[in-house]
């Protein structure tokens, strides 16, 4: 079931360190020092805050119901089944829109008509890429409930329905261009 859980963190790229952070200390090796930060990663933090982390999620409780569970299991992954038409739609608008604009983009009467069209592009864009939280939280929820259900005792294999969902590397592919 792990497989089905996204990746915690695996959209965001790491900041370049320059510096080693916790290095034991010479005097005693059993302890260890504040990771020491450069004159201007000082200065941001000052000035710049990091945000506080956000708050858990609110989850439903689960029942103790196999057959509920099943129930929720379903639209778990009806709910799948439609963002990824969803998205397919989106990719495929974008690959329309991205033909028309290749071919108006390099017209000098039409720079202005190009920008708004390539501002266009980038909206639909966004909007496929704001789905991507939604899959992360069916996923999870269909993880969670098929984990409560096989501690019932009602999930002794894995359904084919499992089988049929993308793995993480698809699902990130329909989320790329």
């Amino acid at each position: 079931m792990d497989r089905l859980r996204p990746s915690a963190g695996s959209s965001r790229q790491s900041k370049p360190s320059f510096t080693t952070g916790n290095t034991l200390s010479p005097k005693n090796p059993s302890t260890t020092t504040e990771p020491k930060l450069s004159f201007f990663e000082s200065l941001s933090r000052f000035f710049f805050p990091p945000p506080p982390p956000p708050p858990p999620e609110p989850r439903d409780a689960l029942p103790e119901d196999s057959s509920k569970l099943d129930g929720i299991l379903n639209y778990h992954f009806s709910q799948l089944d439609k963002i990824m038409s969803e998205v397919h739609e989106r990719n495929s608008q974008i690959e329309r829109l991205s033909y028309t604009y290749n071919s108006i983009r390099n017209e000098a009467h039409m720079h202005v008509t190009s920008e708004k069209l390539r501002m266009r592009i980038q909206g639909v864009r966004n909007a496929r890429n704001l789905l991507a939280r939604h899959v992360a939280f069916h996923l999870g929820e269909i993880d969670r409930t098929a984990c409560k259900k096989q501690s019932l005792g009602g999930l002794r294999d894995v359904p084919d329905i499992f089988r049929h969902l993308p793995s993480e590397k698809e699902w990130t592919a329909m989320f790329q261009g």
